[in-house]
């Protein structure tokens, strides 16, 4: 496989990401996406196929439509060979993830109907980077959506889905 001579371990870490690259077309169930707060113990158990006519799995959700300066991803795009399956699955397995994202990572400004912790709201303004910025951020696109409704979901969704990989 393309990653198997990986000798060690590969430690990524990233923090509060707003939006996660899926490695196929499988995305969080709807009911693991609801527009509130579900707290550090959210698990989401099902990632259906989704067959969407958007751009839910465009580069950088997913692995269509990858940039040019990107074309290295490119080998990735047919989750359905054999190759890609086992190259992916090589490399997650490689791979010592750390997710750095807090309880308090819940605000989702731009989303109309999400229920906002009072946290969010800083001098009448609501604010989905507080306290690092007071301004929004925050992926509200459909294909970010799919994802989950804030950042942690999101994270603890994709944490999900790196173990089914």
């Amino acid at each position: 496989a393309f990653f198997s001579k990986l000798a060690a371990k590969t430690r990524l870490v990233v923090g509060s990401c707003g939006s996660y690259m899926y490695m196929d077309q499988r995305r969080p169930d709807p009911s693991c996406v609801p527009l509130w707060d579900t707290g550090i113990s959210h698990s989401c158990p099902m990632f259906p196929t989704h067959s969407l006519n958007d751009s839910f799995n465009d580069y950088k959700f997913g692995l269509m439509k990858v940039p040019h300066r990107f074309a290295y991803f490119a080998r990735f795009a047919d989750s359905s060979s054999p190759f890609v399956r086992e190259s992916i699955s090589t490399f997650v397995g490689q791979l010592d993830l750390r997710l750095f994202v807090s309880s308090e990572d819940v605000c989702n400004c731009g989303t109309r109907g999400y229920v906002l912790p009072p946290f969010c709201v800083k001098n009448h303004t609501c604010m989905d980077t507080w306290p690092d910025g007071n301004s929004n951020h925050l992926p509200v696109s459909p294909a970010a959506m799919l994802q989950g409704s804030n950042r942690l979901q999101r994270a603890l969704n994709y944490i999900a889905y790196m173990k089914l990989l």
